[in-house]
C-alpha cells in the first residue's frame, strides 16, 4: 500500500489552490485518487487547474473547483454545506491560503491588519472548526493540516 491509498476516493480541501504550494498539492491530490475541492478567489486559476488535472487524474480522483473570498463567513459555509452536498464532509483540510502585506506595526493600516487577520487567522479557524465536524459526524479519522510560507 503506498502512503497515499488510504485516502483514495476520499475528500480533500485545499485552500489556496490556484497557485504555489496550494496548486501542487491539489494536483498531487486528484492523482493521487482524492476528490479534491479546490478553493480561492480567483474563478479562471481554479478553472485553469480543473482542465490541467482532468488528464491525469486517477479513476477516483477528481477536483472541484469553488471561488471563495476567505474573508467572506458567508461563502466559507456555502462552500462547506457544497462539499457535504457532494461528497458528504471533509476528510483531509489543508488550510494553505494566505496573504502578507507590508503593514509594519508602526505605520501599517488598519485595513491591511484586518485582511491578513481575516485571511490568515479566521478564516484558517473556521475552515478546521467545519471540516472537523464533517470528520467528527462522520467518524472520521481526517487530518487538518496547516500550511504557512512567505515565498
Amino acid at each position: 500500500m503506498t502512503t497515499l491509498e488510504r485516502w483514495e476516493g476520499r475528500t480533500a480541501l485545499v485552500t489556496g489552490a490556484s497557485s504555489g504550494i496550494g496548486r501542487a498539492i491539489a494536483e498531487q491530490l486528484v492523482r493521487a485518487g482524492m476528490k479534491v475541492v479546490a478553493c480561492a478567489r480567483r474563478r479562471e486559476r481554479l478553472d485553469e487547474l480543473a482542465e490541467s488535472v482532468a488528464s491525469v487524474a486517477s479513476e477516483s480522483g477528481e477536483l472541484l473547483p469553488i471561488p471563495v473570498d476567505l474573508r467572506q463567513t458567508d461563502q466559507i459555509a456555502q462552500m462547506f454545506a457544497q462539499v457535504r452536498d457532494r461528497f458528504g464532509g471533509v476528510d483531509v483540510m489543508i488550510n494553505n491560503a494566505g496573504l502578507g502585506k507590508m503593514a509594519p506595526l508602526m505605520s501599517g493600516d488598519s485595513d491591511s491588519w484586518r485582511e491578513m487577520l481575516e485571511v490568515n487567522v479566521l478564516a484558517l479557524a473556521i475552515c478546521s472548526r467545519e471540516a472537523i465536524r464533517d470528520m467528527r459526524r462522520r467518524g472520521d479519522d481526517g487530518h487538518v493540516i496547516h500550511i504557512s510560507s512567505m515565498a
